[in-house]
């Protein structure tokens, strides 16, 4: 059967009692098994069936990480209707028009998304408004899981972007399924026992392979992840998958004991950071991991072999990727990354510029998507090079300043003249060692390093320069 979800389908009728979902909350946790899965993606399945959604319709959902949104992806996908998320925090006028573009028959929502939803006029027009309490006590009647077309949306993504137009992500059944099939083939996870996560779509792959995930909430709060330490035995992560920016959490606040291997990828990572994590954790197997939010994994390799890599290169972060995937084709135009493979996105919905700059099929129909990264592909393996928009230069002179400062919280930028430009989070002492770099007329700012929202780990250049910042003399 083709369907995205119909693996999830089949381990929610068999894994029983065994432990699916764990959401630590301060000093406790709400755990799930795969048998209260099944019965709570019934009774939303139950509530969509009496709003006679059809298959091939659009359904919105704001609902926040919880057992109840796993339950309401399951169960849509099922029905051969189209999950819909669009990030909340996007302008008024770019959710109107993501919303406006499909149209949604029905929205699910909690009180902070009905909240949300009744800012938005596009949104106010959906027939159907389903609240989280009246999904959760429907009767668990429905568990039918249609066949679906492969290229049938599953789940469009609607993210903001630097175009004036949202950029619709579209993963239709056949990609996930093929996605499944990578990421497990891959990195050798379905083994493992619990999974601590923080991309909520990790959770999915989980569920198809009958794995348990311990998912951190959204803000990471302190309380939370020590409780995480306290699970019992049987909920206790074996592996975590995450970012730099919560390993350097998990460093700070977790023992987990049981750690068997862990999963680092989605920004740059300071070499100091991986070898930390080594040393915590000595036993464990340990992937760098190199990806899109389109296309992951692109690349993965030893995190050993990456950090020594890089080490002997002269960097201060991780800049080796590994070998590419199985499957996975590449090829250099200019400072341009493109890549092709099983599990690359298929073009965007209604952003044809962004199809434009970023899609594109060559003779055979096969499509290719650009990172927006330079790589460079040695024998040995792919280097990460910089983003296109930076300066090939000034991304290795970060890399020498990262050095000199002992610390990646810094960048380059340049002025309407080409005047390089310093921001660092602590100018004044670093002013010298930064001058010993450039003798010329680089000028030196205080400035808070922004990071993105995703991951909390790369820099955003934009906002730290729109940010207040000083010359520092």
């Amino acid at each position: 059967m083709l369907n995205a979800v119909h693996r999830i389908d089949q381990q929610l009728k068999t894994a029983g009692s065994k432990p699916a979902l764990v959401f630590p909350k301060g000093q406790s946790f709400t755990s799930l098994s795969f048998a209260d899965c099944r019965e709570l993606a019934a009774r939303v399945q139950t509530a969509l069936v009496a709003k006679g959604l059809q298959e091939g319709q659009s359904v919105l959902i704001a609902i926040e990480l919880s057992p109840l949104l796993y339950a309401s992806i399951i169960a849509c996908a099922r029905l051969g209707l189209t999950v819909t998320l669009v990030e909340p925090w996007m302008p008024l006028a770019r959710i109107e028009q993501a919303v406006g573009l499909l149209q949604p028959k029905a929205f699910l929502a909690g009180p902070i998304g009905r909240l949300w939803g009744l800012r938005v006029a596009a949104i106010r027009k959906i027939p159907h408004w389903l609240h989280a309490r009246e999904l959760s006590i429907a009767a668990a009647q429905e568990e039918q899981c249609v066949a679906v077309d492969g290229e049938l949306p599953c789940i469009i993504t609607f993210t903001s972007g630097s175009t004036g137009v949202p950029k619709g992500v579209v993963r239709s059944h056949a990609y996930l399924g093929r996605q499944q099939e990578v990421v497990s083939r891959s990195l050798q996870t379905s083994a493992l026992g619990p999974d601590l996560v923080i991309f909520a779509n990790m959770a999915l792959e989980n569920l198809a392979h009958g794995r348990c995930s311990v998912i951190v909430p959204s803000r990471w709060p302190i309380k939370a992840l020590r409780s995480i330490d306290q699970l019992p035995s049987e909920l206790s992560p074996q592996s975590l998958v995450g970012g730099p920016s919560f390993l350097r959490l998990a460093l700070n606040h977790l023992r987990l004991p049981q750690l068997k291997a862990f999963f680092i990828g989605g920004a740059l990572s300071d070499c100091a950071l991986f070898e930390s994590a080594l040393s915590r954790w000595p036993e464990a197997r340990s992937i760098h991991v190199y990806g899109s939010t389109e296309a992951e994994p692109v690349a993965f390799g030893s995190m050993r072999d990456a950090v020594a890599k890089s080490r002997a290169a002269g960097y201060y972060q991780v800049l080796f990727c590994g070998q590419p995937t199985e499957g996975m084709s590449f090829h250099q135009t200019a400072s341009q990354t493109w890549i092709a493979g099983p599990h690359v996105c298929p073009e965007y919905l209604g952003d044809e510029v962004s199809n434009l700059q970023n899609k594109k099929r060559d003779e055979s129909g096969t499509l290719w998507h650009r990172m927006g990264d330079r790589i460079i592909a040695s024998s040995e393996g792919w280097w990460y090079a910089g983003r296109e928009q930076q300066a090939e230069q000034d991304f290795y002179d970060e890399q020498r300043l990262y050095t000199a400062l002992q610390s990646s919280d810094a960048m380059i930028a340049r002025d309407d003249n080409g005047g390089r430009i310093v921001y660092c989070s602590e100018a004044k002492h670093h002013r010298l060692a930064i001058q010993a770099l450039w003798t010329d007329t680089t000028e030196v700012r205080q400035a808070e390093i922004k990071r993105d929202r995703r991951h909390r780990a790369r820099i955003d250049r934009e906002a730290t320069r729109k940010g207040r910042s000083w010359i520092v003399g």
